[in-house]
């Protein structure tokens, strides 16, 4: 296999500089034909399996296996089975022959589907940042992989928007970041490999996002999450950017990361309030002379968050609303005076 910084100078050669895929072939001592498979891959797809994984002496009891490990969700940890467990009773009630080492293997892969976590691509309005909070703490909890996550990008990216507060580089250039906050907040590495490594990130696990991205990237479809497939997603994206302004690949070094954790923006509960912002007793009355806006006041939104303005729009609003309903209640008293 072909190392990654090796994909970014072929691929800079004949994407930038702009020889050809022989010139390029020529230059770096490689085949042609490997050109053009890194032309297509911005990273190292690795290998790539056609068929299912034949396992003669397992498959015939991944059943029993799949049952026994199902039924252990509902029993206390200290009551499920281990994967000698699994073997001993596959071997003295199932007559199993094979090796224990293939029992563990598939136990182990069975529990990893099980921590993959992904939050629904469809939501109602104002569903999706509150669910993927939830969704992040249920991950911690479960695998403590998640906190923090990480948004990743490369130089492409960080040239031309911003990103976990730095503006492009063309405003903010690396070099007036503060040195200190280099290896700390913001983390940068000339390849993939030595990006994970700063991050404490599985590299393989990393290397798989970032290419399922930029095939994503290529053909504009995002099976994971949907990113870019409705008219509001693509109101935020770069018009520039095709098929999909949504998502762009991470192919040019050197790669970025930022840590993303969970934080407060507002609040949900509060007082009630009426359509005049007036404070509602508990027997639905307005109170005279009460009202409420902003993060005391109950948000109209409920338990969600529409987007960026849901603290501060209805805060906005509803003191403007206040402020009108006194002012025409102060020229009623005049005028009745």
């Amino acid at each position: 296999m072909k190392p990654v910084d090796l994909y970014a100078r072929v691929r800079h050669a004949v994407l930038i500089e702009g020889i050809s895929e022989r010139a390029a072939a020529d230059r770096f001592g490689i085949n042609a034909r490997t050109v053009a498979k890194m032309l297509k891959f911005s990273v190292p797809p690795g290998y790539v399996r056609t068929k299912p994984i034949v396992r003669p002496k397992l498959d015939a009891f991944i059943g029993i296996i799949d049952t026994i490990l199902t039924d252990d969700k509902t029993r206390l940890k200290k009551q499920r089975h281990t994967a000698k467990r699994i073997f001993e009773r596959l071997r003295d009630e199932h007559g199993f022959s094979g090796k224990i080492t293939i029992v563990k293997d598939y136990v182990a892969s069975w529990h990893q589907r099980g921590q993959e976590m992904f939050v629904p691509l469809v939501h109602p309005p104002g569903h999706a940042q509150a669910d993927f909070g939830e969704a992040m703490v249920a991950d911690q909890l479960k695998t403590g992989a998640n906190t923090p996550c990480w948004l990743v990008f490369d130089a492409t990216f960080r040239k031309n928007y911003t990103a976990g507060g730095f503006m492009p580089t063309l405003i903010m250039p690396d070099l007036v970041i503060p040195p200190d906050w280099w290896d700390h907040y913001i983390f940068r590495a000339p390849t993939i490999e030595g990006l994970a490594a700063k991050i404490h990130v599985p590299v393989d696990a990393l290397r798989r996002t970032i290419g399922n991205m930029n095939v994503y990237a290529q053909t504009g479809v995002d099976p994971q999450f949907g990113r870019g497939g409705n008219d509001y997603d693509r109101m935020f994206g770069d018009p520039a950017v095709s098929p999909n302004p949504c998502l762009g690949a991470i192919d040019t070094p050197p790669y970025y990361a930022v840590p993303i954790n969970l934080g407060d923006l507002g609040t949900k509960g509060g007082l009630k309030a009426d359509a005049r912002a007036r404070v509602i007793d508990s027997s639905g009355q307005p109170i005279p002379k009460l009202y409420v806006a902003g993060n005391n006041s109950g948000s109209p939104f409920g338990n969600r968050y529409p987007g960026a303005g849901g603290t501060i729009g209805p805060a906005m609003t509803f003191a403007f609303v206040a402020i009108n309903d006194i002012a025409e209640r102060s020229r009623a008293r005049a005028a009745s005076a």
